[in-house]
């Protein structure tokens, strides 16, 4: 469906959500063999005989072969293969054309300018490695040589990869998508199916919003292309698009448009491959199963996970789903979901996981196994390492001398250690207590009382905080039960946040317009009101003049507002009211923006001031903002974002008291930039 573009015959595209590990190359992989008709009728036909997918079967079987008569040319753009230096105009055509080899010199046509170029470089900066590459394919070392080799489809770029040419040619847009159509047609095929994975890993690498702009254009040409042409895209993102930088308003809705369907692979999902795909149970396992959460439910009675989920994703205790679900956004560089539940059951002894398949059938993949598989990948993280080799390793040299004399508690007591190091670190805050600390774990001390099944749990937890470090106790005031323990890392917090800033830092280009939105509001001086004015738009002033009192009207407006009907309405206020001038200022921009800064000229220069030239109109054209406001605009940004991941009692909390306190610092230095501009 998502591809027919059902309801109408142009094009149609896609944006695929999820973190990594959610399945999203996965999907890609399986659209690519359905529209090349390669699913295969034995995967076809497991399908069919799958219960759970029975009822849709017909209709998925159906489109299955509709999506594979359509006959699309079928082009992975697997980003993660190419580099920030590169365009994705020229990857995207350059896939294309490597797909229809016999048509390739027919579509990648370089421009005449380029040819001149080519020439020159060739015959004089390269002339030695041209002519040793030209007699070897037989052509001349001359400019005829060279215009020959353009000719020959692929033997370009081999030529400029084989001298180290410095330099790419750029491919004509306009040429490829004018014979695209027939091309296709030609060779078989009723359309273009584009499928681009890790598209906003490769436009967060953009190092400027020019780059980044070139990309999300380009998306807009696909989209608009594709309305009106049989040309489908479907690309995978980790974050929204708009989350991947700034993004100008009218192109934002524009790719909307152009790209109606938005996709979420979710935790939800991910549940559905490991039940269906991932775990296999025997014949007759049901019936077992049935008695194990019978067994748990009655030695942990406040255990939430239904039987169903519990049997559907045995032997993976549900809770490790949830507590992974809310740690991705932390590893969504690492391996996902689907490695770490393999690895968990299978085992991996190059990183010490052993594996539950040969484990009595009560065993769990559990939270505290999160910990294991991505340890690593916590120590990579400047602000929590001090969780793996500062509280995790004490803990781990110490643990007997504190749990002494039952010394056969430090193995669950480390488990509990590595659970509430997860939950400190999880950017998703939730207090969990003791009792739901217990049903994580799952750890059986008898079958007779339930509630010392609990009550040992917070017995341990008790030793850790007594006899130990960095662990905090809130006390319930009913039941110990309820209390809330957490760790405590006395954390460099200037380190942490620089780290949070930094982040957010990489999205904000130097001429980003939101320099000015964030800290504008945040000015309201007496000789410099831009707070006032952004709220009111336009304030009335009153000032003397040769003992005089003159009124007069105060605009903070962007230059490119001020079209012929605001200017004639302008006009008509000054002539028929009784304001006797007008102020124009201008927001003022930030260094990075030199073609606004150009354009911003033209435009005061050519229509306002000839304009206005005979009407007491003055225009305040602001100095530039200086680059170094950008990093006071991150912890604004970053500050935000942890007030709205973050809670009470936790890490985030502390953050968010730091930054407030040190954008408080910058009030004056954001005063005086603006002041002086």
């Amino acid at each position: 469906a998502l591809i027919l573009g059902e309801g109408g015959s142009g094009g149609t595209g896609t944006f695929l959500h999820g973190h990594f590990g959610a399945g999203k190359s996965h999907f890609l992989l399986v659209l690519h063999l359905l529209a090349r008709g390669e699913f295969g009728e034995e995967i076809l036909a497991e399908l069919r005989s799958d219960p759970s997918l029975r009822p849709g079967y017909r209709e998925l079987e159906a489109r299955a072969r509709a999506l594979a008569d359509a006959h699309f040319l079928v082009v992975p753009v697997s980003l993660v293969h190419h580099s920030a230096r590169e365009h994705l105009e020229e990857i995207v055509l350059s896939r294309v054309a490597a797909a229809l080899p016999e048509a390739r010199g027919e579509l990648l046509v370089v421009p005449e300018d380029f040819h001149h170029d080519l020439e020159l470089l060739l015959l004089q900066r390269y002339r030695e490695p041209f002519t040793r590459f030209a007699e070897a394919h037989g052509f001349p070392a001359t400019g005829d040589g060279v215009r020959a080799i353009l000719g020959v489809p692929g033997l370009l770029e081999t030529l400029l990869a084989e001298i180290d040419f410095p330099y790419r040619p750029r491919f004509s847009r306009t040429a490829f998508f004018e014979r695209l159509e027939g091309v296709l047609g030609r060779y078989g095929h009723g359309g273009l199916l584009l499928l681009i994975d890790e598209l906003s890993e490769y436009l967060r690498s953009k190092s400027d919003r020019r780059a980044f702009n070139e990309e999300i254009r380009f998306l807009q040409f696909l989209g608009e292309y594709g309305a009106h042409h049989p040309l489908r895209v479907v690309a995978t993102l980790q974050e929204r698009i708009e989350e991947t930088g700034e993004i100008a308003q009218t192109s934002f809705h524009k790719i909307k448009d152009r790209f109606p369907l938005r996709r979420f692979l979710t935790v939800e999902h991910i549940e559905e491959v490991i039940a269906r795909r991932l775990v296999q149970k025997r014949p007759g396992a049901e019936k077992r199963l049935r008695v194990i959460y019978r067994e748990m439910k009655e030695a942990f009675p406040g255990l939430s996970v239904g039987r169903d989920r519990f049997i559907a994703l045995y032997p993976l205790h549900p809770m490790t789903l949830t507590l992974l679900d809310r740690l991705k956004p932390l590893f969504s560089q690492q391996r996902g979901i689907v490695d770490f539940v393999h690895h968990q059951l299978a085992g991996d002894p190059k990183r010490g996981i052993r594996g539950i398949l040969d484990a009595d059938d009560h065993t769990l993949v559990t939270p505290d196994t999160i910990f294991d598989h991505f340890r690593d990948r916590i120590r990579d993280r400047v602000e929590m390492r001090p969780y793996v080799d500062v509280v995790y390793a004490y803990f781990e040299q110490e643990i007997e001398r504190i749990v002494a004399p039952q010394r056969e508690m430090a193995p669950l007591a480390l488990r509990l250690l590595k659970i509430l190091i997860l939950l400190e670190i999880s950017p998703v805050a939730h207090r969990y207590r003791v009792r739901e600390l217990a049903q994580m774990l799952l750890y059986r001390v008898t079958d007779l009382e339930a509630g010392v099944n609990y009550h040992y749990i917070h017995d341990i937890l008790m030793r850790l905080y007594r006899h130990g470090a960095y662990l905090v106790r809130e006390r319930a005031l009913d039941d110990p039960l309820d209390d809330h323990f957490r760790i405590d890392l006395s954390a460099d917090l200037a380190l942490v946040a620089r780290r949070r800033v930094e982040e957010v830092l990489s999205t904000i280009f130097p001429e980003d317009t939101r320099i000015f939105g964030e800290l504008a509001p945040r000015v309201d001086l007496p000789h410099l009101p831009l707070g006032t004015w952004i709220e009111q738009g336009s304030v009335r002033r009153t000032i003397r003049w040769q003992n005089t009192p003159r009124e007069g009207l105060v605009r903070l407006c962007d230059p490119a507002s001020l079209d012929e009907e605001a200017r004639k309405t302008l006009e008509r206020e000054l002539a028929e009211t009784e304001l006797d001038f007008a102020l124009l200022v201008f927001p003022p921009l930030p260094e990075g923006a030199r073609e606004e800064i150009r354009r911003r000229r033209r435009i005061l220069e050519e229509v306002l001031l000839p304009t206005f030239r005979d009407l007491p109109v003055a225009f305040w054209n602001p100095a530039s903002l200086p680059e170094t406001l950008r990093r006071i605009v991150a912890q604004i940004v970053a500050l935000r974002k942890i007030e709205a991941e973050g809670g009470e009692d936790t890490l985030e909390s502390a953050l968010v008291a730091y930054l407030t306190k040190e954008i408080a610092a910058a009030r004056k230095v954001i005063e005086g930039a603006f002041t002086k501009a």
